[in-house]
């Protein structure tokens, strides 16, 4: 669709809405008004109109006023982001000035992502955080979920093939306390066997131990952890709200099961 401001620069001031209204980007679910609904291209032409009909000595001035017009636009664009994918190589600067940008996300998934990225996400408040995915993402530390532990309202956590994390990180989820899902899980098979076991840490009955104090977990993913044995899962059994346990590539038995020989 190609749009045409046709307006001259005398009769576009009386057409222009009301643009006393806050500095603050709308929140989700506000209706649009006026300024808000003004894509860049329109601004673009609006400049072009001034220009030719009043010279270059009034253009600043207006830079600044629809500058202002594209700020409340793009501030309603924003609140409307609730999910974000970031691929490998973005700058932790770039990634801080996303995280600014988009204050109601939700859903966020990072692919090879190192400490800096993560500590430029976790810099800055995200009270609508849900869902936390850093599948791959080998470089991730203990102190990487400590930044993590920051989102008080996560409910969905994947950290497979995270083979840096160790007991450390487990307790720095013990903040968690909306948490539901977690995957701790290991993949062993194609390319990525090799990178895993050269530098997967092991978790002990001291990391279970603080798995067990997250009241809210209902699934937890353990496949091809091949260190978790009968003794270290005794350690999770005060999760009653856990519905689903994957132990697929575990040591587990069922020597601590009722009834077993």
């Amino acid at each position: 669709m190609v749009l045409e401001v046709w307006w001259t620069a005398r009769e576009w001031p009386d057409w222009l809405p009301n643009i006393q209204q806050s500095e603050e980007a709308p929140r989700p679910g506000d209706p649009p008004n006026g300024w808000q609904c003004l894509p860049a291209d329109v601004i673009h032409r609006i400049l072009h109109v001034y220009k030719r009909e009043l010279g270059s000595r009034v253009v600043r001035p207006a830079c600044r006023i629809l500058g202002q017009v594209n700020k409340h636009w793009h501030g309603a664009l924003n609140a409307e982001v609730t999910s974000l994918q970031l691929r490998a190589g973005i700058p932790p600067g770039d990634i801080s000035r996303l995280m600014r940008r988009f204050k109601y996300l939700e859903r966020l998934r990072l692919q090879q992502c190192d400490q800096a990225c993560l500590a430029a996400i976790c810099a800055h408040p995200h009270s609508h955080m849900r869902v936390v995915d850093l599948q791959g993402c080998q470089e991730v530390t203990d102190e990487g979920l400590l930044r993590i532990g920051g989102l008080g309202r996560l409910q969905h956590l994947d950290l497979t093939n995270c083979v840096q994390v160790s007991d450390d990180g487990l307790q720095a989820l013990t903040s968690l306390t909306s948490l539901r899902f977690l995957n701790l899980r290991v993949s062993w098979s194609g390319k990525t066997a090799a990178p895993v076991a050269a530098c997967l840490r092991a978790f002990t009955p001291r990391g279970f131990s603080a798995l067990g104090r997250l009241p809210s977990l209902t699934e937890l993913s353990l496949k091809g952890r091949r260190e978790v044995d009968d003794d270290m899962l005794l350690e999770l059994a005060e999760l009653s709200a856990l519905a689903s346990l994957k132990l697929s590539t575990t040591n587990i038995t069922d020597r601590h099961c009722p009834g077993a020989s």
